[in-house]
């Protein structure tokens, strides 16, 4: 008897053939009205361009215990909807992480939000610097070649090492007692952890980003609109994004409007927008510019394919770095260490000037918004930046334009899909330098291939965020030539971590390639 419980409590129903124009609240309306039980009954969970859904019941209202769910299995199957015949399975559920853990005999001990979020924040800078240089080094010993006399250059240090951060992610959810709370999240949702702390004595954050999600906190306790929840995938709010550049603040505020009147939404938003703008800090008024992203999506965090609609202010706000300026929008990659961001670049310059020719053409591959390459252009004969979000070579071709920088030109499209044809176009008579800053994980084998078959490239400055990650890549630059790895290989001249995340295990690394 026991097992039969436990097999209905992990049991779900598959709903087939819906027209992927409805939602989760659409679905939730047909299946209670089909089944004669209260809405609130129906627990769905539906992307926004599935033709299924998975469904589950609870006792709600009238609906005091749930039946077995082959009687709503029979009823669902051959329904009709929209003249779209439907088909109902019964399977087994994936169990919800959050739901796991609330059933353990002992409670995971939440850990304090900076422990966190910046978990080297008791440890003096000093010392964090030490573990950062020897961590790599010691990366770099173990899967790149070099002799025993090999020495990493000095870590460089942050010139800021607390309230660095230019960009957050505030959730809106419940901090630990249930309270409406704009914060950061004390664990992850795999491990039944949905609550949430306030920033306030978070480390990192300017204290112009706490006040706004204090701000943006006050408002959502008295709106009467639910938070998201991440079980149910119900409810109004979601996060916020913010964002500060040269002292203007740039936000944006998620919500899921699923089954609400549009002109009801229209007045929320309307309503929201004017009370964001008042927002001020230290007499002044630096929110900038103010969006709404709407979404349905599942995830936690930003959606990117949902588009961010401006409600106030100016589309963009701009971040000086040394003479150069650039334009932030929602969705741009910037560093979050601006003070920090100057070091590393002449870092990177440095690593790439000092044998250049005048004819030398530099490949910025994973190229962003064109920051590293702009910053050498006038070091080089002309550059070519490859990267794969059509937003983000936006953002780089707008910005070499504010600059009047005219010796670049940027491609849209995957570097291990470009690079070869990029190569081809440059003329025989000029070197090739390749910077590559790639995401965490690194770049594909084939971009590494690309680049040692290319004879004329005789230089590769590497910069890497998640050294262990792209580990790989050092290892493919490096290693002899085989029949699957064409061209000589490249030796590590020099390496030299920099640090962008003060409080945090993580850093930058910059790597400089060469060979004959």
């Amino acid at each position: 008897m026991e097992d039969s419980v436990e097999r209905k409590k992990t049991m779900r129903l598959r709903l087939f053939n819906i027209p992927s124009v409805y939602g989760v609240s659409q679905v939730r309306k047909f299946v209670a009205n089909l089944l004669n039980i209260p809405q609130d009954a129906v627990v769905c969970r539906k992307g926004p361009k599935w033709s299924h859904a998975f469904l589950s019941f609870r006792p709600a209202g009238e609906l005091t215990s749930v039946p077995d769910l082959e009687v709503y299995r029979s009823k669902l199957a051959g329904a009709e909807w929209k003249r779209v015949k439907l088909d109902a399975k019964m399977e087994e559920a994936v169990a919800d992480p959050l739901v796991v853990a609330r059933a353990r005999e002992e409670p995971q001990e939440l850990k304090c939000l900076n422990d966190q979020v910046t978990p080297l924040w008791k440890v003096p800078y000093e010392e964090q610097l030490v573990r950062k240089h020897t961590k790599l080094e010691a990366l770099l010993r173990k899967n790149v070649k070099v002799g025993d006399d090999f020495l990493m250059e000095p870590i460089k240090a942050s010139p800021m090492t607390t309230g660095y951060r230019n960009k957050c992610e505030f959730t809106v959810g419940h901090d630990k007692n249930g309270v409406p709370t704009v914060g950061f999240l004390l664990g992850a949702y795999k491990d039944g952890v949905v609550a949430v702390e306030n920033a306030k004595d978070t480390v990192h954050i300017p204290e112009v980003l706490k006040a706004l999600a204090d701000h943006l906190e006050s408002y959502v306790k008295d709106s009467g609109l639910a938070i998201f929840d991440r079980s149910t995938k119900e409810g109004f709010w979601r996060l916020m994004l913010a964002r500060l550049h040269d002292g203007d603040v740039m936000a944006a505020v998620q919500i899921t409007p699923t089954g609400m009147e549009t002109k009801r939404v229209a007045e929320i938003v309307d309503s929201f927008v004017v009370y964001m703008n008042s927002f001020t800090f230290e007499g002044t008024f630096p929110l900038k510019s103010f969006f709404i992203q709407e979404t349905a999506a599942l995830h936690h965090g930003i959606d990117p394919k949902a588009p961010f609609m401006l409600k106030s202010g100016t589309e963009t706000i701009t971040q000086t770095l040394s003479t150069l300026k650039f334009r932030i929008s929602p969705h741009s990659f910037f560093q979050v260490n601006q003070a920090a961001t100057d070091i590393l670049y002449s870092t990177i310059k440095e690593y790439v000037v000092d044998s250049l020719s005048s004819k030398t053409v530099l490949l910025d591959l994973c190229c962003g918004t064109g920051t590293i390459g702009m910053t050498l252009a006038p070091h080089v004969q002309r550059v070519v930046g490859v990267e794969l979000v059509q937003d983000a070579i936006n953002d780089a071709k707008a910005n070499a334009q504010l600059n009047g920088i005219e010796n670049i030109s940027f491609r849209c499209e995957r570097v291990e899909a470009a690079i070869e044809k990029v190569i081809e176009e440059i003329p025989k008579d000029q070197p090739i330098v390749v910077v590559l800053d790639p995401p965490r994980n690194g770049v594909h084998v084939s971009v590494i291939k690309a680049v040692r078959k290319c004879k004329r490239i005789c230089r590769v400055v590497f910069v890497s965020c998640n050294p262990v990650a792209a580990a790989n890549n050092f290892v493919d630059l490096t290693r002899d030539e085989t029949k699957g790895m064409v061209g000589a290989p490249f030796s590590m001249r020099r390496a030299v971590a920099v640090d962008l995340f003060p409080q945090t295990e993580h850093c930058e690394l910059v790597l400089q390639f060469h060979r004959d």
